[in-house]
């Protein structure tokens, strides 16, 4: 494939990663109650006496199934900032550093989880992670190959 075919694939892959985005958001702005309800994410108890200390319980549990799709949402966007990266390199027809690849995505990740996912940055860091050592294997692969 030459590269306006690549640049014109890239750009259909990023219109697919931005639609599929808003659809789940639109889904879960529709219907609030699909993900969790109170019951289902905390609970309180409160054991005490008219005569004796007071206690509080409060508990909370991970809803996997909001951690899962704001994961696959931050997935969704890592892929779409590394297919603007491709089209970059195509266009400039200059290679962009991994080491600048990775600061980008641990970046993005990182922002987008402390102010808009602060509950998930342990599990976005891992992810993060992955990412990384996934994109440094494929480009030692690819050295190898040369």
């Amino acid at each position: 494939m030459d590269n306006k075919k690549k640049i014109i694939f890239l750009i259909f892959l990023i219109f697919i990663g931005i639609s599929i985005i808003i659809g789940v958001l639109t889904v879960i702005y529709l219907h609030p109650n699909l993900l969790s309800s109170v019951k289902e994410a905390s609970a309180v108890t409160i054991i005490g006496g008219a005569d004796g200390p007071t206690t509080i319980y409060i508990s909370a549990k991970y809803n996997w199934k909001q951690v899962s799709i704001i994961l696959f949402l931050l997935l969704i966007i890592d892929f779409i900032i590394l297919a603007i990266i491709k089209i970059i390199e195509y266009i400039k027809v200059k290679y962009i550093k991994l080491i600048y690849k990775t600061i980008i995505i641990f970046l993005v990740n990182l922002l987008l989880s402390v102010f808009l996912f602060p509950g998930v940055i342990l599990w976005s860091v891992l992810m993060t992670t992955i990412i990384i050592i996934f994109i440094i294997l494929k480009n030692k692969l690819a050295k190898k190959k040369q």
